[in-house]
């Protein structure tokens, strides 16, 4: 298996392996202490720091013969990350302009000055834009390899 395969799936497996317990502790602590308790569950997020070990897959042995990535590997890898950064620009509009066009629209431009979005969340929508790169980097480069294995 090529190591940018191995390093995809292993970011999918660290983002499901983190989500599970989010979401479950997120509809656990909803249901007990109401939404601004439940809003703790983020920091299970905090664990996909493991991400930064994904380039571990990129070493090779002492001796080892041959090349990390070749021509179509790198051409995966740009696909890849076009198709991230598209789907983050998309997540951007989502986060950014709805929200303002639909108090707009809702309450006048006016209101749009009272009812913005709080500046504490800012930070999590930054992280939230990294979240969705890496799993839409990954999920591209699984589908690549599959792609080109069955041709």
């Amino acid at each position: 298996m090529h190591p940018q395969l191995r390093h995809a799936r292993f970011n999918l497996i660290v983002f499901l392996i983190v989500l599970v317990p989010t979401v479950c502790t997120y509809l656990v602590l909803l249901l007990l202490h109401g939404p601004r308790i439940a809003f703790s569950s983020v920091g299970f997020l905090g664990l996909l720091f493991i991400w930064v070990f994904g380039s571990r897959f990129y070493r090779r042995k002492p001796g080892e013969p041959g090349v990390v990535m070749d021509e179509r590997d790198q051409l995966i890898r740009d696909r890849a990350n076009l198709l991230g950064w598209r789907v983050v620009w998309g997540y951007w509009c989502l986060i950014c302009f709805v929200p303002y066009f639909c108090v707009a629209f809702a309450w006048g431009i006016e209101a749009i000055k009272d009812k913005g979005i709080p500046a504490g969340f800012y930070p999590l929508f930054y992280g939230g834009a990294f979240i969705v790169y890496y799993v839409t980097w990954s999920l591209a480069i699984v589908f690549s390899y599959r792609e080109a294995s069955q041709a």
